[in-house]
């Protein structure tokens, strides 16, 4: 195996317990490797914290964690076996299965039938479910953590996500004030920082794992991370029944609410929906229906379609409407001042390409920088944490998910000509790593 300099010093802090063999790709928040555990003669995988978060991390509380998601011993659990530390260096080690990620069989297959996405669902509803009686949330469900093996999958890294969020000094931020995750498949409670959110946000990352495993598409991706953020928080898929009409519609329907963006609004928990999963099956374990995904032409992955407003339940709702136009009065007026350069928001419709789209565009394009999305972020918060208070005096004041959404939509689009023009002026672009999320403070 070629070696650097760091898989050098792994070799030394392992040895002579382990001895590395090869590394694998595809670790997101961490380096991975395959070794040699010596005294039970087994392969491990072995993974370790990439520096720039082991850096900032508490170990103690990393280490009481990882304790706590070494107690899970379930069937479709990839479980935790050792952990350690060596320097700067933090590592855990779990099995090595013979199997893929459905990432890789995404790339090969391009979508699933029905039949084996209920079957995926089931197995990772039913890990879920275990871990969740058991105060233990993923955070990180995506088809890069489930393995297929053989006729079955296994849920992987479990609770190292979670141990992560609570090991880092600033309730789950990086050293830089980035939140850790994956912006893809993470809930908008997630990417919002709710401190309420709970068990449901992996069952909105079920969802999008079902959708993309159904579709061959990701219902929510942008050019961007913050695009696709901004999509994630406001924005809804096109319905499934719509994007792959030959899905069962009973499966279709737990899909979509399982993409709720409110969290009420999704299964209660991973046992009820596996209990409706259960179901909705024949006998033989597929969704009634005989038709295949995979004979009806997919729809455009872009066609996106806004998140239907909710439906007034009562008059006291009327005194939130009247803050909601309030705050955005104050949002607008603080966009277009700051002149900030904000992401142009994520397209709604395909169209034919055409020989003018490989013309250099008459309207310039703009990025969200880093810096921007903290500052958006902070200002959403403190917007927020100002309604919260209302609506604690005035209980069933109404949807503060919804506020939130309006409130970066706002944002979104009141800067874009600042941002236009920010971009004609010679503004620096700068990207940002695609596995963290601006969060608030």
């Amino acid at each position: 195996m070629e070696t650097d300099p760091f898989s050098d010093q792994l070799q030394r802090a392992l040895a002579p317990a382990y001895t590395i063999q090869r590394e694998l790709t595809g670790g997101g928040m961490s380096r991975v490797f395959v070794a040699i555990e010596h005294a039970l003669g087994r392969a491990v995988v072995v993974k370790v914290l990439k520096p720039e978060l082991g850096a900032g991390v508490n170990r103690e509380r990393f280490r009481r964690e990882i304790m706590l998601a070494a107690q899970l011993q379930h069937p479709h659990i990839v479980p935790v076996l050792n952990a350690g530390e060596h320097g700067d260096l933090l590592w855990y080690t779990m099995p090595f299965v013979e199997g893929v990620s459905l990432r890789d069989s995404l790339v090969h297959a391009g979508q699933f039938s029905a039949r084996t996405v209920t079957r995926v669902l089931h197995d990772v509803l039913d890990a879920l479910a275990y871990a969740h009686r058991r105060g233990v949330v993923h955070r990180d469900i995506k088809p890069g953590n489930i393995l297929h093996h053989g006729s079955h999958s296994l849920v992987t890294d479990f609770g190292v996500a979670k141990a992560l969020s609570a090991s880092m000094p600033h309730s789950g931020t990086t050293s830089v004030g980035i939140a850790i995750g994956t912006p893809a498949y993470m809930a908008p409670e997630q990417l919002a920082a709710d401190p309420t959110a709970d068990h449901r946000m992996d069952l909105y990352a079920v969802g999008l794992l079902a959708y993309e495993l159904l579709t061959g598409v990701q219902p929510f991706s942008g050019s961007s991370p913050q695009a696709t953020m901004a999509a994630q928080l406001t924005r809804m898929p096109t319905p499934l029944e719509e994007a792959c009409p030959g899905v069962p519609p009973s499966l279709a329907s737990l899909v979509m609410r399982l993409l709720a963006k409110h969290p009420d609004e999704r299964p209660a928990s991973a046992a009820a929906a596996l209990a409706e999963l259960e179901a909705m099956t024949t006998p033989t374990g597929a969704p009634a229906s005989t038709s295949s995904p995979r004979t009806v032409p997919m729809a455009p992955r872009s066609g996106e379609t806004t998140a239907p407003a909710t439906t007034p339940r009562s008059g006291s709702r009327l005194a939130l409407i009247g803050a909601v136009v309030g705050i955005l009065a104050v949002v607008v007026g603080i966009a277009l001042t700051r002149g900030r350069r904000i992401i142009d928001p994520v397209p709604a419709t395909p169209r034919p390409a055409t020989r003018a789209d490989s013309a250099p565009s008459a309207v310039p394009q703009a990025r969200l920088t880093h810096e921007d999305s903290l500052r958006i972020a902070e200002a959403v918060r403190v917007e927020m944490a100002k309604t919260r208070q209302k609506a604690a005096q005035q209980p069933g004041a109404g949807n503060l998910d919804s506020l939130r959404r309006t409130l970066v939509r706002a944002y979104t689009d009141s800067a874009l000509r600042e941002a236009r023009q920010a971009v004609v002026a010679g503004s620096p672009r700068v990207a940002v790593a695609e596995s963290v999320v601006a969060k608030p403070s």
